[in-house]
């Protein structure tokens, strides 16, 4: 992740929980996600890129007290909320997790589009992974769908408060543009990963209109 990401939702902590847990639809869609990893009790889970520890509460109920969260983030402004959610913060970087060993699910929101290079860091995510476990990806990309198709300019304004411009010094309209494109080819790059990835089956689904995407990948 580049200092000018970390910089930007270092800008945004204050705000970034209420956008993250109560946006209309992102937070069912959160949960959805994470009960999909299909835990259970004493496992452990990697919450790659986990903000303020949105995805924790779900997490929690399933692994139990015996299991254990461990989330991953570069932003400390952002961890210094997760640590008060039963999550084992590591401040590092979702490109080289700071892991020893697999674990039992890997859990990614609205992380991929951040990443320049999103088949390498995927693939590394699935090597955490042994035989039955899990990576569930979720992210938001423009729609194909017949109703949401209109609503993709009011999705780029959307996508554009909360994300930083890839590319840096443009005006809003070619920001908005910008960033939507570059989102949406890299969750297209993850999900090619996931589906030639030996051994791996993948199950796409899409919520809200087609506006959020869920890639189940199961080793």
């Amino acid at each position: 992740m580049s200092d000018e990401v970390q910089s930007f939702y270092t800008r945004i902590a204050p705000v970034f929980d209420l956008v993250a847990r109560y946006t209309p639809g992102v937070g069912a869609a959160r949960r959805v996600a994470a009960e999909t990893l299909a835990l259970t009790p004493g496992d452990t889970v990697l919450d790659v890129g986990c903000g303020t520890g949105a995805n924790a509460p779900t997490l929690r109920e399933q692994v139990g007290a015996s299991g254990r969260v461990v989330g991953v983030d570069l932003t400390e402004a952002l961890l210094r909320r997760a640590r008060t959610r039963g999550v084992d913060v590591v401040r590092g970087d979702a490109t080289r997790l700071p892991v020893d060993g697999p674990v039992d699910g890997v859990l990614a929101t609205f992380v991929v589009g951040m990443f320049e290079d999103p088949e390498t860091v995927v693939s590394s995510w699935l090597d955490c992974l042994t035989e039955g476990d899990r990576l569930v990806v979720l992210e938001a990309t423009s729609s194909d769908h017949p109703f949401g198709r209109v609503a993709n300019p009011l999705f780029e304004r959307f996508v554009r408060t909360g994300a930083p411009d890839p590319q840096g010094g443009r005006d809003e309209r070619e920001h908005d543009a910008g960033v939507r494109s570059l989102l949406d080819e890299r969750v297209a790059t993850a999900e090619r990963t996931l589906r030639v990835a030996e051994g791996v089956t993948v199950e796409k689904r899409t919520r809200l209109a087609g506006f959020l995407t869920l890639l189940v990948a199961e080793r």
